[in-house]
């Protein structure tokens, strides 16, 4: 036993040293991954039915994606996820089903979110079991040990943890349609073939593959699972309804309260104005409610809302009655726009189907800013609208994007948050967001660059340009809060490098999660380390242009669930920064009950405490008056801005101080400032003269002017309660202090 101990331990000490093998590639985000391309032959629908070269690409692909995850170290849960469902799918073709259900227990284990968890994989596991029995899925037996497998996963889960995801998945069921799919591959990726000459990524062969099983096994099988799923759904509707925390929450401003006009931005694909009253809609020194841009023609058009001339055939009270038809759906509600999409998509020919995708696509972004807007502006008669657009293209394959329309877009953005700047806009909504892996997307789709590292090139040129002035734009608006959704395909904001989403280390800007009317978080919301508020995004209900109402689900939707509350906190308190806001947000906030890092906004635990200290909230001086202290690491970078003083006219004195910093900052971290009620300041140091001078507020009490012994500096306070200090420094460092207690 000594010896086997002994051994155990020298392979442990091995490894921690690196000794027994070369380690893992670590990947922190999505474009470090490699890039692979495939060479198919023949058509689109020819290659679907050629099983032969399916073998051939499935071997491949599972040499390729295995042989990553024995190089690489993986940190994002959502592309290892990818990875083991790719594998899934590679083995169910190759009919490995015991591989297949390998890699789909690997999937389930990273999955969070537990209704999900639950709810992956039980097509596969009653289908494996089916298939002990006959391989012949189009037999009765097949069908009917899959069905009897089928009830019994589906019916032992707790309805009221699942009951989203069934009825989502009963939704998609009843609308299932062969057809669209094999019309898919001409209308998508025969183009993709074309412009390529068939030399494509290898994420198009998994789509092949994926197109098969649905072909061969799915669509085999509708009738049993829907058959089930209906059952399950008509057993349990009205014993279980959940529970909407979302109602006890809310908080309306009545037009009487005492509050100020807040202007309130929605930047979104365009907004129908029309819907609110005049007086809740801000309007610019031209008389105009906010600007447009389009990108397809990459132009400002000053439109607010999108012209459907010559864009869509059918009118647009169909597209609506549609768009709420698979809302619907989703909700397991039954309306005749619910008969209507059935009906649409049973009898939809494949020569209507790529048009039909266009409209819909094109109505989603024509609603999508007035469904926005109507949640950010909902209970408060204070907030004022103002209207960014962006035009977004809706076409199925849609040109290249160019050096050229990137440098409209980086220009786009610093001259909106300009505009906002000039309406004193307060709040910004902004419910969209893109990586650079759409623009590689873009490139490839359209045949653009020689190969798959030059499109990597070309992607990331243009998204840093684009990226970059989004940031600055934010940057140069300290005293606007910008507020996105996260994202709605259940990835990591950091990893897929999401903008505007993954710029939370801006004191202005703050991303927005999706939980559901419990309160738990949607099986589609992006999260990340920046996504720490999470807010209602499943189907809210809100205006749609023309003034009805439809309810859709999304971070679109949370995320000016935030900005309402927001523009509420600001009305009331006009004076707050970004930050202070925020803080208040969080403050009244609970913990997440799958995760108590993370906040679910209670926008009537946040009102209440303004309430509960408007006397203080009201007057920053009060707050000001006392006793401050720096923490440490600020004491650091207060002897930091000190030697870079020193060092501007005696640089030989700064070099020899380098080498008594840590004493430095131990003294500096003893230092006092005090700000007193008549305007006088003193900061001081134990052993050493107190030095006296003035302070004064300035810029909306943002800014605390302090002149000491002749000198004049500054700091902009980003936060501030009885507790704590937050400002940045005039050299741009953050600062924190903490309240002397006794001091007041």
């Amino acid at each position: 036993m000594k010896e086997v101990k002994f051994i155990s331990f020298l392979f442990f000490i091995c490894a921690v040293l690196n000794l027994t093998g070369q380690s893992k590639v670590t990947i922190n985000k999505a474009d470090d991954l490699p890039r692979r391309s495939v060479t198919l032959k023949g058509k689109a629908l020819d290659i679907v039915d050629d099983l032969d070269q399916l073998e051939q690409l499935t071997n491949v692909l599972i040499e390729n994606l295995e042989g990553d995850l024995a190089k690489y170290d993986i940190k994002d849960k959502a592309t290892l996820r990818g990875y083991y469902f790719s594998l899934v799918s590679c083995y169910l073709f190759k009919k490995d089903l015991d591989k297949s259900l390998e890699f789909l227990s690997k999937a389930r284990q990273l999955e969070d979110k537990e209704s999900t968890r639950l709810t992956t994989g039980l097509f596969l596991h009653s289908f494996a079991k089916a298939y002990e029995q006959s391989t012949d899925i189009h037999s009765v037996a097949f069908k009917k040990t899959f069905k009897e497998a089928y009830a019994e996963a589906w019916g032992k889960l707790p309805y009221d943890k699942i009951k989203n995801e069934l009825e989502s998945q009963r939704g998609s069921l009843s609308i299932f349609n062969p057809n669209l799919i094999t019309t898919s591959l001409e209308s998508q990726i025969q183009p993709f073939l074309d412009n390529n000459n068939n030399v494509v990524p290898e994420g198009v062969v998994m789509s092949f593959i994926g197109i098969r099983l649905a072909l061969d096994y799915r669509a085999a099988l509708v009738p049993e699972m829907l058959a089930i799923i209906n059952e399950i759904y008509e057993a349990n509707k009205t014993s279980v309804t959940k529970k909407d925390i979302w109602s006890e929450r809310e908080v309306s401003l009545a037009s009487s309260n005492s509050a100020e006009p807040v202007v309130v931005a929605v930047w979104d694909s365009g907004t129908d104005t029309g819907v609110f009253p005049d007086k809740l809609v801000h309007k610019d020194k031209n008389g105009k409610s906010g600007i447009g841009y389009s990108l397809i023609d990459y132009q400002k058009d000053d439109l607010l809302l999108e012209n459907p001339a010559g864009k869509i055939k059918s009118d647009l009270k169909r597209l609506q009655n549609l768009t709420k038809g698979f809302m619907d759906l989703q909700a397991a509600v039954e309306s005749p726009e619910v008969a209507e999409v059935r009906k649409t998509m049973a009898s939809l020919k494949p020569a209507e189907a790529e048009d039909f995708q266009e409209e819909l696509s094109f109505y989603g972004n024509y609603a999508h800013g007035t469904h926005v807007a109507g949640i950010a502006m909902k209970g408060n008669p204070f907030a004022r609208l103002l209207v960014v657009r962006m035009g977004f293209d809706y076409r199925t394959l849609p040109p290249a994007h160019t050096m050229e329309n990137a440098k409209f877009q980086a220009n786009m953005y610093q001259e909106t948050v300009d505009y906002l700047k000039q309406n004193k806009v307060r709040v910004v909504n902004m419910s969209w967001r893109y990586g650079v892996a759409s623009y590689e997307g873009s490139l490839a789709l359209n045949g653009v660059g020689k190969d798959e590292e030059e499109r990597k090139q070309m992607a990331r040129e243009m998204f840093e340009l684009e990226k970059q002035a989004l940031y600055n734009a934010f940057k140069s608006a300290p005293e606007i809060l910008f507020i996105c959704g996260s994202g709605n395909e259940n990835n990591d904001t950091d990893f897929d490098e999401y903008i505007p989403a993954s710029f939370y280390h801006l004191p202005n800007l703050v991303t927005v999660g999706a939980v559901d009317s419990e309160g738990k978080k949607t099986s589609f919301t992006t999260e990340g380390k920046g996504v720490k508020l999470y807010a209602n995004g499943f189907e809210v209900e809100s205006y749609v242009p023309g003034g009805e109402k439809v309810r859709f689900s999304g971070t679109s939707m949370a995320s000016p669930y935030v900005a309402n509350l927001a523009a509420k906190v600001l009305a009331i308190q006009p004076n707050l920064s970004p930050a202070e806001v925020i803080a208040l947000i969080e403050k009244g906030a609970d913990q997440l009950s799958e995760d108590s890092d993370l906040l679910l906004i209670n926008p009537k635990k946040t009102l209440e405490l303004i309430d509960a200290k408007i006397s203080q909230v009201l007057t920053r001086r009060q707050l000001l008056t006392g006793k401050w202290k720096p923490d440490a690491h600020t004491a650091s970078l207060m002897v930091d801005d000190y030697l870079e003083e020193v060092k501007a006219y005696n640089a030989e004195q700064a070099k020899a101080m380098e080498g008594q910093k840590s004493s430095l900052v131990q003294m500096f971290a003893q230092i006092v400032v005090e700000y007193k009620k008549d305007g006088s300041a003193e900061i001081s140091l134990p052993n050493t003269p107190t030095q006296i001078g003035t302070w004064e507020l300035t810029e909306n009490d943002k800014k605390i002017s302090m002149q000491i012994a002749g000198q004049m500096d500054y700091e902009t306070i980003e936060s501030l309660d009885e507790n704590e200090l937050k400002t940045r420094s005039s050299k741009g460092n953050k600062y924190v202090y903490h309240a002397q207690k006794g001091s007041r």
